[in-house]
């Protein structure tokens, strides 16, 4: 293989991911994100201005990646509900992501060590969370177009071409939009103008890039702003002392340092937990000790600074300085900044033919993890029950359990999760109304109201709680406590169409004509066949036979598009 020639490196990669992420071709949906973003979406049954309107600017579970929402869209319209072309799409994106990556490492060297490299990155088993799992598409996209805007960036500053400018900030903007993490782009781009830089030309390049990327960084504050004010609207910021963010930074930094080098067990969700203080203290004085020397190899070694501070930099989102969610770390989280881990590895000039055989193994070895790595997200059960294996006192994996079996309707393996998840978190809200929910299934209404009197002491404006209350209550003929309590869950939830087609289903007691109201605010937020055919029915109880069959009609055509196969459905 001559390691000058592109096209044998993109088929060495290429061929090497495909071996190693093989199993995820087989692989089904998980009940985890996915029914979200690719089965049950809202947004999905809106057409036109409508649905753009819907990508651009309302709240996506707390995101703002409307470039990731047209790729599933479009990706649902072509290939329907087959997981199968859904996990080759996303392996085919990390594919381009790896080569894109081997083509910014050779921008300054080509030779096999580069290859190595690259080879290294695109098959470490913590990128596997990223590729296998369907909604974490957004972070293959971000990156696809963040190396984009970074090559063409570097093609700027070598022909000062303002097209080349221009280009890499839209492809920075695409990539923002796609996923918030890529908002440290700009400081990427300050990074590589240290590569070859000496003495007090390095402050004086830096000033210049600094100015000329006042409009990257204008785009980082505000997505970035943007981002945590959706957060904050879904209540996922979790709010703690400067002191305990220090401490959750630290021991970030030191867990995604080891995970790089150790990387087992590796699992979707770590809960939160305290490290010792030596552990902090030890973490804390290691990381200052490395980010000294790697600065004082700036101008001998400019890619270990380079590459440390790339990885350093590009955690800052996700690191902990802003907590979201109950989670410690996340696997995803290192897609981006282990290119900067790896990309030290450059600072050799002539590695010798033992290391570059050394890396050969590693990268062997590390292909064999993914590749069994891989097989963890078969399913939803093997995957929840990997998490279970390897993690301590994992109460949201046993809640996410709890609700995935009483989907499947079986009660018991439901109860046994949602009771461990009340053992180490006695006041924990969801699994309150999860277990309401089993009791009104069991009718055993008194045991589910007495759950959701406990909820409601707590947590007075749960939404979900007061929706379950109107229900038990429309069950039992209690019409009146059914307005009220529906009234409070439309109220505190006014863009769940659930809650608006249950206050229908109580105003029809009466036979009121509020139940059009509803019905029809219920399509506006997700139109869906069953939906309009409720409507139909109630046009056709009152007499009103034309309306009626004009939505008999719509929710025929919203069914078809529902049970919609995709294009390669059809031609299949």
């Amino acid at each position: 293989m001559n390691p000058r020639r592109p096209i044998q490196a993109y088929a060495v990669i290429a061929g090497s991911c495909f071996i190693a992420y093989l199993p995820i071709i087989t692989n089904g949906f998980v009940n985890l994100d996915d029914p979200y973003y690719l089965l049950d979406h809202a947004g999905w049954s809106r057409k036109g201005w409508s649905l753009l309107h819907y990508f651009f600017f309302e709240n996506q579970a707390g995101n703002w990646h409307p470039v990731t929402m047209m790729d599933l869209y479009v990706e649902r319209w072509l290939f329907g509900t087959n997981p199968t072309l859904h996990h080759f799409s996303s392996l085919c994106w990390h594919i381009a992501n790896s080569c894109l990556f081997f083509q910014l490492m050779a921008h300054w060297r080509r030779d096999v060590w580069v290859l190595l490299l690259t080879l290294l990155w695109c098959l470490h088993p913590v990128h596997v969370e990223s590729v296998a799992w369907l909604a974490e598409r957004k972070n293959l996209l971000s990156t696809f177009f963040m190396l984009l805007a970074v090559l063409s960036w570097l093609r700027f500053t070598s022909t000062h071409s303002r097209k080349s400018y221009a280009l890499s900030w839209v492809l920075f903007v695409l990539a923002a939009a796609s996923k918030a993490m890529v908002v440290t782009t700009p400081f990427i781009l300050l990074l590589l103008e240290l590569v070859h830089a000496s003495g007090i030309e390095v402050w004086q390049k830096l000033k210049k890039t600094l100015v000329q990327l006042l409009p990257f960084f204008a785009v980082s504050f505000t997505v970035s702003l943007t981002t945590y004010l959706l957060q904050e609207h879904v209540d996922a910021v979790v709010s703690s002392s400067l002191r305990d963010r220090l401490l959750f930074v630290l021991t970030n930094y030191g867990i995604y340092t080891s995970q790089i080098l150790y990387p087992f067990p590796l699992t979707v969700f770590y809960p939160a937990s305290q490290s010792g203080a030596w552990v902090l203290v030890s973490t804390g004085l290691l990381l200052a000790a490395s980010s000294a020397w790697a600065l004082l190899k700036l101008f001998k070694h400019p890619w270990l600074s380079v590459g440390w501070l790339w990885f350093l930099g590009t955690l800052v989102p996700v690191v902990g300085f802003v907590q979201a969610g109950h989670q410690q770390h996340a696997d995803r989280y290192l897609y981006l900044p282990l290119m900067g881990f790896v990309m030290m590895g450059m600072s050799l000039n002539k590695p010798s033919k033992n290391l570059q055989t050394l890396l050969v193994f590693i990268a062997c070895v590390l292909g064999l993890l993914t590749h069994f790595q891989a097989k963890v997200w078969r399913n939803t059960e093997t995957l929840y029950q990997h998490a279970l294996n390897h993690t301590k006192d994992n109460w949201p994996i046993h809640l996410y359990s709890a609700n995935y079996w009483l989907g499947k309707g079986q009660v018991n393996r439901s109860l046994r999760h949602l009771n461990e998840v009340l053992r180490l978190q006695p006041r924990q809200s969801r699994a309150l109304i999860l277990k309401a929910h089993i009791y009104a299934d069991l009718n055993r209404t008194k045991d589910a109201e007495n759950v959701l009197t406990s909820v409601l002491k707590d947590h007075h404006d749960h939404a979900e709680a007061w929706y379950l209350k109107a229900w038990l209550a429309w069950q039992d003929d209690r019409i009146d406590e059914a307005i009220a309590a529906s009234e409070r869950a439309v109220e505190l939830s006014p863009r769940d169409p659930e809650a608006w087609i249950l206050r229908a289903r109580v105003f029809k007691e009466l036979y009121d004509p509020k139940v059009v109201t509803c019905l029809k605010r219920a399509i506006d937020l997700n139109d869906q066949s069953r939906i309009r055919f409720e409507l139909a029915e109630w046009y056709r109880a009152i007499g009103e036979q034309d309306l009626a069959d004009r939505e008999y009609e719509r929710a025929q055509q919203q069914a078809r598009w529902e049970s919609w196969p995709g294009l390669t459905g059809l031609w299949l």
